[in-house]
């Protein structure tokens, strides 16, 4: 695998689709862009991160999280995995999975920061989530990155935060739109 770049899958699950905390068609419609994504950077032997928000019932209900969404993502339930066509490259070469239990993975971020990566794409659901979090939080550990966030690779349920959340990632990476 090349090492210095990679795609960064965020959240794209079942819940987060057509599930539970579903963004509905604006998800649905990104689909095939994630899946052109993913196979472009496997093809080039480009490193692919997805990341798994991953709940599990006594600890989410003593989350902060449990106050403002439904328990989602259940651990091995249908909507913990990856949707639709997605899912089909979990197990490919090349492929990471990391799972996490807030809206950022610093899991994601200290492996990046730790490997010889330089140039990230971004792709997900919900722009002003967990996508917006997981940006932040990879500028943060390597701000001389370059990071480009893939605005139609992204959704959100609500169009207005979809938007304004693009607008605020603008100031501090590239937002390809």
């Amino acid at each position: 695998m090349s090492n210095t770049q990679c795609l960064v899958v965020v959240d794209y699950q079942k819940d987060f689709v057509d599930g539970v905390l579903g963004c509905g068609q604006p998800a649905l419609d990104i689909e095939s862009f994630i899946e052109k994504k993913i196979q472009e950077h496997l093809d080039a032997r480009h490193t692919v991160f997805f990341t798994l928000d991953t709940h599990t019932e006594p600890v989410y209900s003593d989350s902060v999280e449990s106050s403002s969404y439904t328990l989602h993502c259940r651990k091995y339930t249908e909507g913990w995995l990856p949707y639709g066509v997605i899912k089909n490259y979990m197990t490919y070469p090349g492929v990471e999975a990391i799972e996490k239990a807030t809206y950022g993975c610093a899991e994601l971020a200290s492996r990046i920061a730790a490997s010889p990566i330089r140039d990230l794409e971004i792709v997900g659901v919900y722009t002003d989530v967990c996508v917006f979090h997981n940006t932040v939080l990879i500028y943060n550990t390597v701000p001389d990155e370059n990071i480009r966030v893939f605005a139609s690779g992204c959704a959100s349920p609500d169009a207005a935060m979809h938007s304004q959340s693009l607008c605020m990632m603008r100031t501090f990476v590239t937002v390809v739109e």
